[in-house]
């Protein structure tokens, strides 16, 4: 986990002033998972409405934010300078697979831990 932190905060690099929010589990899922880390960059300067409540509105938008960040993570694991991990579109996007989420299990799953859900259809054959 640490090593996914620091290369957010080494990709932003150290004109963006950053917050950290950590969570033990996320507001929309229903079982404990161990970490969710939310990185919040403080990129727009408080005014009206962000200066008198205090809720600050996000000026970037996601594509936006791709755009300027994986190419810098790129750059940085290719000098080394991050862990060597997976980057967009390097890694799989495989709905649930760590299988926090017992509404989504497939009902092959094999692993004694998450077993399938028993309500649901069963596949056989």
């Amino acid at each position: 986990m640490s090593d996914l932190v620091h290369a957010c905060h080494a990709a932003a690099g150290s004109d963006i002033p950053c917050n950290e929010e950590w969570y033990y589990k996320p507001p929309d899922v229903d079982v404990p998972m161990p970490w969710r880390v939310l990185i919040k960059w403080r990129v727009s300067t408080p005014a009206g409405f962000e200066g008198g409540t205090k809720i600050y509105v996000n000026t970037i938008d996601p594509e936006t934010l791709r755009d300027r960040v994986v190419p810098r993570l790129f750059q940085l694991k290719n000098e080394g300078r991050i862990a060597p991990m997976k980057i967009a579109f390097e890694c799989d996007c495989v709905p649930n697979c760590l299988h926090y989420n017992p509404a989504v299990r497939r009902q092959e799953a094999s692993h004694p831990e998450f077993p399938p859900l028993a309500d649901g259809p069963s596949r056989e054959g």
